[in-house]
């Protein structure tokens, strides 16, 4: 779980997420975000997303941060294991297995 602790700087801090990717990998649907934060760019890939809701999406993207909500203890289902979601205004909404933050 290391990659949920190195994202868990973001949460409550406003970043803007520059670049929004997703794929497509052994039908499994992966999302990449290139994101600015104090003064520096990371990667975040969150890995087997599933229930992907956007609402007024711009780019760029300017959050006021998003929480990670850690649904694994519960016994949720592998694409469910986390909820991330933007603190503002609820712009963007997904679960996902795990993710991963570069530097």
């Amino acid at each position: 779980m290391p990659e949920i602790k190195q994202a868990e700087i973001f949460q409550g801090q406003m970043i803007e997420i520059s670049e929004m990717i997703l794929s497509n990998t052994d039908n499994q649907l992966d999302m990449t975000w290139k994101i600015y934060f104090e003064n520096e760019t990371y990667k975040i890939t969150f890995y087997n997303v599933s229930q992907l809701k956007t609402e007024n999406l711009s780019a760029p993207l300017q959050i006021q941060g998003f929480e990670i909500i850690n649904h694994a203890e519960n016994g949720w289902e592998t694409d469910s294991h986390y909820e991330i979601r933007d603190f503002e205004n609820d712009s963007i909404n997904f679960f996902c297995e795990c993710l991963n933050v570069e530097k």
